[in-house]
């Protein structure tokens, strides 16, 4: 059931709900792609006086809830203010993210009535508390169509074969997908790395599977990937037509050098070398 329609047991401020006379909760996203995240900026417009109110004093913050249906993935970001901004890895959304508006009691909130309420909720006389997680508004949902923000990264798919030896993988194109298939033991490792240092895969599997794709562009030109792929080659100022006489450093270039990222992010970190490696010549 949405939230959207779901019953709760005090006033929730909702599109075409009747627990408010004439309020409203609106929300605006903005999304571009930039450094392998989906970045949406995301602004609210709450009309209630009693829900502002609520906020400004720290009881209630705003609220967006992101999922994508492809991929399953599901995250979340809250903010005492009216904008914030949801950054969400690439590769793990894909076709479509949904993001869906919630104003929510961060603390525990005694029964509030207000003149805002419609008549039957203030003639209730109800008393008690909203504990704190409930929710006291939710806005219309907004789409974002990943197609139209063109990163080549979102047709990357990582998938598992128990036929395939531990510590390699193959590359090939399936339908809108250029895929990644390992072991299950690495498709687990690489997971993991993915949820947690992304980085350190843009310079193996991912510049791998974008050069393996510029190869494979001209037999799949009707896919999503392929299309992708050409607009972000035009785009970086590559001819597609000639792009995969040097496939590896385009694939370097549309990763935004990967190499380097991998050199900041181990420098970052102090530059410690791995263990058995301070010795080596």
């Amino acid at each position: 059931m949405s939230h959207e329609t779901l019953l709760l047991p005090h006033p929730v401020l909702r599109p075409d709900g009747f627990d408010y006379k004439d309020a409203s909760f609106e929300m605006e996203v903005k999304a571009r792609r930039a450094d392998g995240q989906l970045l949406a900026d995301v602004s609210f417009a709450l009309s209630s006086s009693t829900l502002n109110e609520m906020v400004e004093s720290g009881r209630a913050r705003f609220f967006v809830l992101a999922k994508c249906a492809r991929t399953y993935h599901r995250c979340a970001c809250s903010s005492g203010r009216t904008a914030l901004r949801l950054a969400i890895p690439s590769g793990d959304v894909t076709d479509s993210v949904k993001l869906t508006p919630y104003v929510v009691a961060s603390r525990e909130i005694q029964w509030f009535a207000s003149d805002e309420h419609d008549d039957e909720i203030k003639d209730m006389g109800v008393s008690g508390t909203v504990p704190p997680g409930a929710i006291l508004a939710v806005g219309e949902s907004r789409a974002i169509e990943l197609d139209s923000l063109n990163s080549v990264q979102t047709y990357i798919k990582l998938s598992s074969q128990e036929k395939m030896s531990k510590g390699l993988y193959s590359l090939g194109a399936q339908g809108d997908s250029i895929v990644i298939t390992m072991n299950p033991e690495t498709y687990a490792a690489v997971t993991l790395i993915r949820g947690h240092a992304r980085v350190l895969l843009y310079s193996s599997i991912y510049t791998a599977a974008l050069e393996y794709a510029i190869h494979k562009m001209d037999d799949c030109s009707e896919s999503k990937w392929a299309k992708a792929l050409r607009k972000a080659l035009e785009e970086n100022g590559i001819d597609a037509e000639t792009a995969r006489d040097k496939a590896n450093l385009h694939a370097q270039t549309l990763l935004k050098l990967p190499l380097a990222m991998l050199i900041d992010w181990h420098s970052a970190r102090g530059g410690v070398s791995p263990p058995g490696e301070e010795d080596a010549e």
